[in-house]
């Protein structure tokens, strides 16, 4: 029996497809990061995605939603449906991990360190001893752990890689630019803590944003 020849691709196609479906049913093709995510066993802090919603974590973890945010030093207006990556610009997802895997007892590889600790390779630039240091007041931090790892001697964090778990005291010491000047940059007063995290500062003075510091440290360092 000969099959037309226009039939072939046609059969081609049907069989392939075929294959495929068969081996979604049975778990053996994964399309996408989500499938790969076991619901039947325990989420791990390295399971942590950027598509995850808050909710989904606070149930795969029996987290409440005040426990979370805490932990994450989240606005508590934060919608619980907002996945990990739409939240970047207060915590990454690396932060995340961090923070997680610290709260469940877990250990980071080292690549995960790497990647939530990067270490930049520019030139310092020295701040004055003897200038005005506002804001030394009691710390108010969130007490997770996850601050930045201390810099080695002669480099300097860009402004880009200010994350919101940083404190203004660690921006002035790890940016290498003056704190006095870091507040009238920011327009901020003395009584704002120098030694609370970004993303608490959020929530404490208006209109106050990570980008904000971003740039006005940028400025300071050119």
């Amino acid at each position: 029996m000969r099959v037309n020849k226009y039939w072939m691709p046609i059969i081609a196609m049907f069989t392939l497809l075929g294959a495929v479906f068969a081996a979604k049913s049975v778990g053996a093709w994964q399309t996408s990061g989500r499938d790969m995510i076991d619901p039947t066993q325990p989420l791990s802090s390295a399971d942590i995605r950027g598509w995850m919603p808050l909710a989904y974590l606070m149930e795969r973890l029996d987290l409440s939603q005040d426990q979370l945010y805490d932990l994450l030093g989240l606005p508590s207006n934060t919608a619980p449906s907002t996945p990990l990556k739409d939240l970047e610009e207060v915590i990454e997802v690396s932060e995340v991990r961090a923070i997680l895997a610290e709260h469940l007892g877990e250990t980071l590889s080292d690549h995960e360190q790497d990647e939530h600790d990067p270490v930049p390779t520019e030139t310092p630039v020295p701040a004055s001893e003897d200038e005005h240091v506002p804001g030394q007041g009691q710390g108010q931090g969130q007490g997770t752990g996850a601050g930045p790892t201390p810099l080695p001697p002669g480099q300097v964090l860009p402004a880009a890689e200010i994350k919101g778990r940083m404190t203004l005291r660690e921006i002035s010491d790890q940016c290498a630019v003056s704190l006095s000047d870091l507040y009238e940059a920011l327009d901020l007063s003395e009584d704002v803590s120098a030694d609370v995290a970004l993303r608490t500062l959020r929530e404490q003075v208006e209109g106050f944003e990570v980008s904000v510091v971003r740039d006005a440290v940028a400025d300071l360092q050119n």
